[in-house]
């Protein structure tokens, strides 16, 4: 059997004092095997100055991680996890450099890789033809199992044991470090650069709405309004940027100084709640907007305002649902006209009001791409004699005119059902993942990045879905980005 020399630990190649670094330049910070090529070029390309250190290293290593963090401003963390790195974090010798660390990290923008078939507990057939190709060219020829079992330890494909797993993951949960699955190096590379390109334009917050989507126009309006509600409670220079698909926009805030937080969604549902209270509640509005140091000689004026604007878009997305009834019933009468009796109809029409949502306020009207569509074949209460092959184009009909220019598809409403149920403070970030893994159009680094966040949340839900749904979501989106 070939000899492979085994070593429990890399020393870190960097200086301690960072002679070399500008101490008053912000930094960003690689921690792991991270350092491909694709995106050291691209943080040189854009004047960054980043340091790479090794997890697979001494507890003193770690501790020169953490004093990285006194000496300079930490932009962004990318952290790449193998199996050597797992038993670190959950080593007993590693515990309090471990959490000194996790507490910085988590201040600032940051994201955590870890090899999907470590996550998923088991090596895949495909990753396992990967491994042991990489290997051979890595490693030169491999004679037997315990070889091959070996050079996988060397290279840190192999899974840790189910205690280190538990004890780092607990701590990943406790500092609320999400982890993203990756495959190959080329999604790290990718999703990484993405990242970064996000974290250093400040980017707080981002909601993808499809095109033609039931009220769609208000909700352009409302996150207009949004933004000058930050401006008006203390977020100094927040810019609102647009992109554009045939399917869909994207909406951006970014902060023009030093963000202050990598997500406003809490903020975005307070906003629409304070639009809520304007109208039914001005005193409540009021004390709200006392209670987030807004000026209080400004603050009546603001209300009567705001209460203006939320009364103009209430009745907008009143008149926009029945705009999309009319919509609808139209398209089934073209459709269906000469295959259903005129007794059919009634049926039809309690079926569309069913189907399309009524509002109770401005946030659910926002929140429609965040919950799946009712199922109208469903309703225990509406007895509509009608084929199978019927009610399924009335949904596909509804589907589109709220859905919009986006086909989810039955397990992508599934899916929104999950994070309805069980990510309820996330809704608004991975429904628009959802939608967004639908449009063709978009950049492929900002579908793979929504894919990221749609696999971390399901893995955190795997207890609940089970190994085979787990299975069935991972092939949807992976179908979604055309890899299968």
């Amino acid at each position: 059997m070939a000899q492979i020399p085994m070593f429990d630990q890399l020393p870190d190649s960097g200086a301690e004092e960072f002679p070399d670094f500008d101490v008053l330049k912000p930094l960003v910070l690689l921690l792991g095997n991270v350092s491909h090529e694709g995106i050291t070029s691209s943080l040189r390309a854009g004047g960054e100055q980043y340091k790479q250190k090794l997890l697979v290293s001494t507890v003193a290593n770690w501790s020169s991680i953490v004093r990285i963090f006194g000496s300079f401003r930490v932009r962004a963390v990318v952290v790449k996890v193998n199996a050597w790195a797992y038993r670190n974090f959950a080593h007993p010798e590693y515990r309090n450099v471990r959490d000194e660390l996790l507490t910085l990290v988590a201040k600032v923008p940051h994201i955590f890789f870890v090899y999907e078939d470590i996550l998923s507990g088991g090596i895949t057939e495909e990753s396992g033809a990967f491994q042991a190709e990489f290997i051979r060219r890595r490693g030169g020829d491999v004679l037997d199992e315990e070889d091959l079992r070996l050079h996988r330890e060397l290279f840190g494909f192999d899974l840790p044991a189910e205690e280190v797993l538990r004890e780092a993951e607990s701590a990943f949960r406790r500092f609320d470090i999400t982890l993203v699955p990756y495959r190959t190096n080329a999604d790290v590379t990718v999703m990484s650069v993405q990242f970064l390109e996000e974290a250093l334009q400040n980017l707080l917050f981002r909601v993808y709405i499809p095109a033609g989507r039931l009220w769609a126009n208000e909700v352009d309006r409302l996150l207009s309004l949004f933004r000058d509600y930050l401006l008006g409670t203390g977020r100094t220079g927040v810019r609102l940027d647009q992109s554009r698909t045939d399917h869909g926009v994207s909406y951006e805030f970014h902060s023009t100084g030093e963000a202050e937080s990598t997500s406003i969604e809490t903020e975005f549902r307070d906003f629409a709640h304070l639009l809520d209270l304007s109208l039914s509640n001005p005193a409540a509005a009021e004390g709200l907007l006392l209670s987030r140091n807004v000026d209080a000689k400004q603050v009546e004026a603001i209300v009567t305002r705001y209460a203006k604007e939320a009364y103009r878009l209430q009745v907008d997305i009143k008149h926009d649902r029945e705009r999309k009834l009319l919509a609808i019933r139209q398209r089934l009468e073209s459709e269906l006209t000469e295959v259903l009796p005129p007794s059919a109809w009634a049926g039809i029409q309690a079926l569309i009001e069913r189907s399309i949502p009524s509002t109770s306020g401005i946030q659910a009207s926002f929140a429609i791409d965040s919950v799946p569509l009712p199922n109208p074949a469903q309703y225990r209460s509406l007895t509509v004699n009608l084929n199978p092959q019927i009610i399924q184009e009335v949904n596909g009909i509804v589907s589109q005119e709220i859905r919009g220019n986006v086909n989810i598809g039955p397990r992508g409403e599934e899916l929104l059902a999950l994070i309805e149920e069980h990510a309820p403070s996330q809704s608004m970030e991975l429904a628009s993942a959802v939608h967004q893994l639908s449009d063709p159009n978009l950049p492929q680094a900002e579908r793979l990045t929504a894919s990221g966040k749609l696999k971390s949340f399901l893995y955190k839900l795997a207890p609940e879905v089970g190994k085979v749904g787990l299975n069935v979501f991972q092939a949807y989106i992976e179908h979604k980005l055309g890899l299968k």
